[in-house]
Order: structure tokens, then sequence, then C-alpha cells
């Protein structure tokens, strides 16, 4: 059985970082470099098909999403809602 599991949060310099547990281990935390408001928390995150989202608040206050297609680029990217 293959068991995935990814912890997203706001690290110390208000970036979004995720935590990954894959095959049997965990991953070191990875700074995503995304910009979040400071003092703000973490809204969601979801995985529809290949996608994975995250929700936050963005440096301007307004809820975004980064998101990254595991059959696509290979990079983060975000949006506003």
């Amino acid at each position: 059985m293959w068991i995935q599991i990814r912890v997203y949060y706001i690290t110390p310099s208000s970036t979004l970082g995720e935590l990954a547990f894959i095959n049997g281990a965990w991953a070191g935390g990875v700074d995503l470099k995304i910009k979040v408001l400071p003092d703000s928390a973490l809204l969601y995150a979801s995985k529809p098909g290949n996608v994975l989202i995250v929700g936050y608040t963005n440096t301007a206050g307004n809820l975004s999403e980064a998101f990254y297609d595991r059959g696509g680029s290979g990079v983060w990217q975000t949006y506003d809602l």
C-alpha cells in the first residue's frame, strides 16, 4: 500500500511550507517561497485529481491559492480568488 501525507504550514518568514510523508519516510520541510500575510493562518489544502491546492491569505490581504499540477509544469503557481 502506498501512503502519502502532506502538511502545509506558514514558516517563521511568512511563506508557505510543506512537509511530506512519502513511501514510509518523512521528507524534510520545504519552503515553497510563496509569501503570505504576516500573522495569518493557513486556510485549507485539497487534492482534486493530480493537483495540490493550498488556500492562504496573500500579502495584500486577499484570498489566494497556490497549486501544483503533478502531471504538469513541476512548479508551484498562484492565483487570487
